[in-house]
């Protein structure tokens, strides 16, 4: 591979981590009957993540709950395009949700914090 390949490709790679299509929070703690704040922070870039801050009542525990690529806080639509059809031939063409998660960390006496980037408008 040449220079100029290596440098293309590697500036692919960066974009590609960089932007990509985001999914839509299709679930919230309180379907799992759990009480939550939005929380939000600062960013240089300017597209501040966004999270939820579920307290546990009583403890100092915490657990911060971070999403692979394409996922958000709340999980993945990969039953819905254009994800299914980014995962479909890996056989991941069903929808995650995390919340249910969630309700087991906070459940067994933790603080959880789940953030990622905002929903897309």
């Amino acid at each position: 591979m040449t220079r100029e390949e290596t440098e293309k490709t590697l500036q692919a790679l960066a974009e590609g981590v960089r932007t990509w299509r985001r999914a839509p929070i299709l679930h919230c703690p309180h379907e799992e009957g759990l009480e939550y704040e939005d929380v939000f922070f600062p960013s240089e870039d300017g597209i501040p993540p966004e999270g939820w801050f579920i307290p546990r009542s009583g403890s100092d525990e915490m657990i911060i709950a971070n999403h692979p690529r394409w996922f958000n806080r709340a999980g993945l639509p990969s039953h819905l395009e254009p994800w299914k059809s980014l995962g479909r031939s890996a056989g991941n063409d069903f929808e995650v949700n995390f919340v249910p998660g969630y309700k087991i960390l906070h459940d067994a006496g933790y603080n959880v914090l789940a953030y990622g980037c905002p929903q897309p408008q």
